[in-house]
């Protein structure tokens, strides 16, 4: 977490987990994803975390009680990337496919959809 109290991890065994850094005790495990969790990350301020996972959708978790607060199933390949804006206001999810969708984080709702075809590699 930002404020370093806090770990998330992913694993073979499906839930992500949040731990206390200090203690190493698990503090929740998050249930809800069908597949395993591939990719996690916690908001700027803390308060929630996003988890994608290979059963094609996006969760975001309030980080203090372990509450599944929205759930974002627009993919049609497996989640391998969330990421936070700065601000929180954004949460921005790509899968293999080749599209990134940008999702408010209040309300919870599909902004955007960016569709890459290729990289174009300038020397």
């Amino acid at each position: 977490s930002p404020d370093g109290k806090k770990i998330a991890t992913a694993a073979e065994d499906n839930p992500a987990k949040i731990w206390g850094v200090k203690s190493g005790a698990l503090l929740r495990e998050l249930k809800g994803h069908a597949q395993r969790v591939q990719t996690l990350a916690f908001s700027p301020d803390g308060a929630r975390l996003a988890t994608g996972a290979a059963d094609r959708t996006v969760r975001l978790w309030d980080a203090e009680n372990g509450a599944s607060v929205a759930i974002f199933s627009d993919f049609t390949d497996p989640v391998y990337n969330v990421v936070f804006t700065p601000d929180g206001s954004r949460l921005l999810a790509n899968s293999s496919g080749a599209v990134i969708f940008v999702y408010d984080t209040v309300p919870y709702a599909e902004r955007l959809q960016f569709k890459t075809t290729s990289v174009e590699k300038r020397n």
